[in-house]
């Protein structure tokens, strides 16, 4: 498909608009980048990220229109191309941050004890997890982040862990991770009982 010459240039307006709507002169362009910035911050809303940034999406946007236009494919509505995409932006977030709370809720439940209530309802043994990933060394903290957090494979930890100069199987990883979690989970009965709290 032969690209517009002034393809960038529309899609860059459209962003700036977007961005400063106040700055177009057209008011029927002006409401429609008023509109497009309300939909962009709804969505964010409906999918309960507000704490995602609106320009943290408006930037993901940009550089994903960049890119498509750059390899030469042409956007023949920014406008309504901002808005797909913002939207399908929106949903990638979200997954992954119902991602990131499922993996951080194994590793709760790893440590925690049946009975134990939902760590959203107890913030206090919430911060007691933290300082004690805090107490593990380097490696298993990074073990932990990279299979629980950052969802990776074993043999992507692996990967990633050799390329910072650790020595490392895939073995080696599953048990050093599985100590780990023991760890935590002997630690903080440990902490529990000798603060007297309630577990």
């Amino acid at each position: 498909m032969k690209l517009r010459p002034d393809a960038k240039k529309l899609f860059d307006l459209a962003i700036e608009g977007l961005i400063q709507p106040r700055k177009i002169n057209n008011p029927q362009e002006r409401r429609s980048s008023t509109v497009l910035a309300y939909f962009i911050k709804h969505s964010l809303k409906q999918f309960h990220l507000e704490q995602v940034d609106f320009y943290d999406v408006v930037s993901e946007v940009y550089l994903r229109g960049t890119n498509k236009i750059t390899s030469g494919e042409n956007i023949k509505n920014p406008g309504a191309w901002i808005r797909i995409t913002s939207y399908n932006v929106i949903r990638e977030m979200n997954r992954k941050q119902q991602k990131e709370r499922a993996n951080s809720e194994y590793i709760e439940s790893q440590v925690a004890p049946k009975s134990c209530k939902s760590w959203e309802e107890n913030e206090l043994q919430l911060c007691i997890l933290k300082r004690l990933l805090e107490e593990l060394t380097e490696i298993e903290r990074q073990i932990l982040e990279l299979r629980f957090f950052q969802d990776k494979s074993w043999k992507e930890v692996v990967d990633i862990l050799t390329s910072t100069g650790q020595i490392l199987t895939e073995t080696n990883a599953r048990q050093r991770g599985s100590r780990a979690l023991k760890k935590l989970k002997t630690r903080f009965f440990n902490y529990v009982k000798s603060s007297n709290l309630s577990a």
